[in-house]
């Protein structure tokens, strides 16, 4: 082998490590700009500063529905607060098909609507209910 081509090899092997390290810090300048561009819009969009709380939404929250939950057990009392200690509001049969407003603070109840009334199933006797 010729002391020339070693030198080659030497010279192709520095070229491929150059060039990788040269579109590295291309693609990382590329992406660190397209970040605070990102960054600069999502600031321009929430303007906490001059963001008015008080007048967007008036909406009470507690009378959207978060889905339906469907009945599992044989049947379901609906109770009056999160306890089967306190009277119940209704019973529904088991298939039947409720809308659910979240949990109780303990996460062992589902909040419903009973009649008007807020009411509450036990979270083993119903489950999430999907189409």
């Amino acid at each position: 082998m010729s002391e020339g081509g070693g030198s080659k090899v030497g010279l192709y092997i520095g070229i491929a490590i150059g060039g990788c390290v040269l579109l590295t810090c291309c693609l990382s300048m590329v992406a660190g700009i397209g970040y605070a561009i990102y960054a600069e819009q999502q600031s321009s969009y929430y303007d906490w500063g001059t963001y008015d709380w008080g007048t967007t939404n008036t909406e009470d929250w507690s009378n959207i529905s978060w889905g339906q939950i469907k009945v599992i057990g044989d049947s379901a009392p609906v109770y009056s607060s999160n306890s089967t200690t306190s009277s119940v509001l209704e019973t529904k049969s088991k298939g039947d098909k409720i809308d659910y407003y979240g949990w109780d603070d303990t996460f062992l109840y589902y909040k419903v609507k009973s009649g008007g009334q807020d009411g509450y199933i036990e979270m083993t006797k119903a489950e999430i209910y999907y189409e």
